[in-house]
């Protein structure tokens, strides 16, 4: 607790017999220059021409309703969170072609626009065993038309026909990367006042791993009431700031 109030990085060294333990020297720590997370950010995004589409076709408010990946999206979107463009590709007879080896023309064309952002594709159907649910196939980062083509015929095809998915009404959702300059965990449960938040910059996966701030925030209540985003809380909270010298961020050159 003292030595969190000094302003610089100390390397500290201390002996202990057993019952105390004693300082006998303390050192401000050689911290490098580290590195500016919004500087990782690309400057320059390209713009999708949605009109040029013809096989996948922006979420309309019907689809919002229809899969359960486009689900959470409504319920964040009717909470007042700007949410990013959702594409659908639902028609069974591309999707058959698809499963069969080849990828159509028009999707090829479609892919090739779409990927000049970082592309993210998702799995979902109307007619998904329950228990087949989980872990749908889910794409990494494509960021070419290549990349697309070989996830579909690869990892997406082979997960479809090994799980015996190819007749559940299956649609692919995309959307573009959005990369992170910070993220935050928040743990919260019913019955406790209390709400733990971890947070670092750059992506989530950084916070398995490495050092993070951890905030605690009381709200003086179990019960609390529906408030509109962007409302100020008037919470007390507690800090514990830590020297944070490595985090996780994405290749952003477009």
């Amino acid at each position: 607790m003292w030595a969190e109030r000094l302003l610089s990085r100390m390397h500290f060294e201390w002996v202990w017999n057993g019952r105390a333990v004693r300082i006998v020297q303390a050192d401000i720590a050689d911290v490098l220059a580290g590195v500016d997370p919004a500087s990782l950010l690309p400057s320059h995004v390209p713009n999708i021409s949605v009109e040029s589409l013809s096989t996948f076709q922006v979420a309309n408010p019907e689809q919002f309703g229809k899969f359960g990946k486009l689900r959470n999206a409504k319920t964040y979107g009717g909470l007042g969170y700007v949410m990013p463009m959702f594409y659908v590709l639902d028609d069974a007879k591309t999707l058959s072609t698809i499963l069969g080896g080849t990828v159509p023309v028009a999707l090829d064309c479609d892919l090739a626009e779409l990927t000049k952002r970082p592309l993210i594709l998702r799995t979902d159907g109307t007619n998904i065993p329950t228990n087949k649910r989980e872990m749908l196939p889910r794409s990494d980062e494509l960021r070419t038309l290549s990349d697309a083509k070989a996830w579909l015929l690869g990892p997406f095809r082979s997960a479809i026909h090994q799980s015996e998915l190819q007749q559940s009404s299956l649609c692919l959702i995309g959307h573009h990367f959005i990369p992170s300059v910070a993220s935050a965990w928040a743990r919260a449960e019913p019955g406790k006042r209390f709400v733990r938040i971890e947070a670092l910059w750059g992506l989530p996966e950084g916070l398995y791993w490495y050092s993070h701030d951890t905030y605690e925030v009381d709200t003086h209540d179990v019960i609390i009431k529906l408030l509109k985003p962007g409302t100020k809380l008037k919470y007390d909270s507690w800090q514990r700031l830590r020297y944070k010298g490595t985090f996780i961020a994405p290749r952003c050159h477009w």
